[in-house]
C-alpha cells in the first residue's frame, strides 16, 4: 500500500502540470497554512477513510484516507505562485488515469485479482470524498472538473457533500461486492486443481 501512496503522489504531481496548459491569474491555493493545516489533513483523511470502510479492508482504508490528502499536491504549482489552474487532479479525466495507474501498479506488484478488484474502486472513492470534503469545509465550492477539455468552473452548493461521500460509500459497497465475486472464483478454481482431483483425472 506504501508503494500504490507513493506512485500516486509522484502521477499527482505530474498531472498537475497540466494546470500549465491554462492560463489563470490569481488562482493561488494557501490552504495548507499555520492553524488549517491540521484541521485540513485530518478532515481530508477522515473523509477518504470512512468512504472505504465498506471494502472491510482497514489497508485500504487507511491508503484511501491517505491518497485523499495527497490528491492536493496539484495545488503545488498555483501556491508557488504560477498563474495556472490549481485544480486538475480535481477531475474526471484523472479519475480515469489515477484508477488505471493504480491498477498498473498493483498487477507490477502481483497482487491478487480480490484485492485488485478493491483497488479498481480507490481512484473513485478518493476524488469523491476529497470533492465532499472541500464542499463541507467552504460550504460549497467549485471545481473544474472537465479539465483539460474545458476549464469552466463548476459550483457544487454546500449540501453536495453529502452527495459526494454517500456516493463514495456506495461505490465502497460495490467494490466488496465484486472483490467477494472475485474471490469465489479464485476458490472455486482451487477447489478444481487440487491433488485429489489431478489424481483422479490421470486413471
Amino acid at each position: 500500500m506504501l508503494a500504490i501512496a507513493c506512485f500516486y503522489t509522484g502521477l499527482s504531481l505530474a498531472y498537475s502540470f497540466i494546470g500549465f496548459l491554462y492560463y489563470q491569474p490569481g488562482s493561488h491555493y494557501f490552504e495548507y497554512q499555520g492553524a488549517r493545516l491540521l484541521i485540513e489533513i485530518g478532515g481530508h483523511y477522515l473523509f477518504g477513510f470512512i468512504a472505504a470502510l465498506p471494502l472491510m479492508d482497514l489497508g485500504i482504508s487507511l491508503l484511501t484516507g491517505a491518497l485523499a490528502i495527497l490528491i492536493d499536491i496539484d495545488h503545488v504549482l498555483s501556491a508557488l505562485g504560477y498563474s495556472v489552474s490549481g485544480r486538475p487532479d480535481h477531475s474526471i479525466l484523472y479519475l480515469v488515469v489515477s484508477t488505471a495507474f493504480i491498477l498498473y501498479v498493483g498487477t507490477k506488484l502481483r497482487l491478487s485479482n480480490e484485492l485488485l478488484a478493491r483497488l479498481s474502486f480507490v481512484g473513485p472513492i478518493t476524488l469523491l470524498a476529497h470533492l465532499s470534503y472541500d464542499v463541507f469545509a467552504a460550504n460549497g465550492t467549485t471545481f473544474q472538473i472537465l479539465i483539460p477539455f474545458s476549464y469552466q468552473e463548476f459550483f457544487f452548493a454546500d449540501w453536495t457533500w453529502i452527495v459526494f461521500e454517500s456516493v463514495a460509500v456506495m461505490l465502497a459497497v460495490i467494490g466488496l461486492i465484486v472483490s467477494k465475486q472475485f474471490s469465489r472464483k479464485t476458490r472455486k478454481d482451487q477447489l478444481q486443481i487440487t491433488p485429489q482431483n489431478i489424481q483422479h483425472i490421470s486413471k
